[in-house]
């Protein structure tokens, strides 16, 4: 509990009590000693003067998580503990952890604050969707209809499930798929962000029917001895089944099989485009 010197000299050991005697002769006196533990003094509250993120913009794909890390000053704050927040969590949310995730394109602010400081971080949502969700190819054909529309993102790659089926091809942004035997594929184009979207190609050795089809003039007027290219345009956007063009006077204007109307004399006449019982017409005037 407590030691003592020969010049009388008290030393607490531990907390409790202790008696404390001197000798002389054969005289004795005593002092009762209590012993208690120290006062500590509570440590100095360090406030927080800083916050920082490792990143102040940043582009997540729909459905994909990255992670923030925030950096709290100084080292030795007494409260540390960071509170992350979304300005708009139906496009981004964020955990405790700092962890966001893309819900759907947009941009969104996420905020970390500690102590009364605040550190931001502008995150885009990255999205991608296709035209078409699922599609049937003929056999030994070609499409270029499967198209992207990207938001906040750009494509990283373009890639078939089964190359054997189908195979896909991108130049200079243009993408082709190429039916190559019967069977089933998945198209999947990845963005930069990580972010996807998908299409199911069924490929089969029969035509794939027309179902609509529509041309790109109702009308046009043409001059004597120039021509005018017609587009069609066939639902669904991998119709193979044979096309027949046909003009209702011969001598007024011709069309060929490719769709392309030359003028032959002053009149008029209708162009018809044919296929699986479907058909499109153009009015053709003819002026000297």
């Amino acid at each position: 509990i407590a030691t003592v010197d020969e010049d009388g000299v008290v030393t607490g050991v531990k907390a409790g009590e202790a008696t404390i005697i001197a000798e002389a002769g054969s005289k004795t006196a005593e002092c009762k000693v209590t012993v208690t533990d120290p006062v500590v003094a509570p440590p100095a509250n360090v406030e927080v003067t800083g916050i920082t993120l490792d990143k102040t913009s940043v582009t997540v794909g729909k459905g994909k998580t990255l992670k923030l890390n925030a950096v709290v000053l100084p080292a030795d704050a007494t409260n540390k503990t960071v509170v992350w927040s979304s300005s708009d969590p139906r496009v981004a949310t964020v955990n405790n952890a700092g962890t966001v995730t893309g819900v759907k394109a947009g941009t969104a602010v996420i905020t970390a604050a500690a102590g009364g400081k605040k550190a931001t971080c502008t995150v885009k949502v990255g999205a991608v969707t296709l035209n078409y969700k699922s599609l049937t190819m003929k056999k030994g054909t070609n499409t270029t209809g499967l198209t992207a529309k990207y938001v906040n993102d750009s494509y990283k790659s373009w890639k078939s499930s089964n190359n054997k089926v189908v195979k896909v091809t991108v130049k200079k942004g243009k993408v082709t798929l190429k039916a190559v035997k019967k069977g089933s594929a998945v198209i999947t184009v990845t963005t930069k962000s990580g972010a996807t979207a998908s299409c199911k190609i069924k490929v089969q050795t029969k035509d794939v029917k027309t179902k609509k089809m529509a041309l790109n003039k109702k009308k046009a007027t043409l001059k004597v001895k120039k021509s005018l290219q017609l587009k069609l345009t066939r639902t669904p956007i991998t119709a193979s089944d044979k096309v027949t063009w046909r003009t209702s006077n011969q001598k007024v204007a011709t069309v060929n099989k490719n769709g392309k109307v030359t003028a032959k004399k002053a009149g008029k006449v209708t162009i018809t485009v044919k296929a699986n019982g479907k058909k499109a017409t153009c009015k053709i005037t003819v002026k000297k």
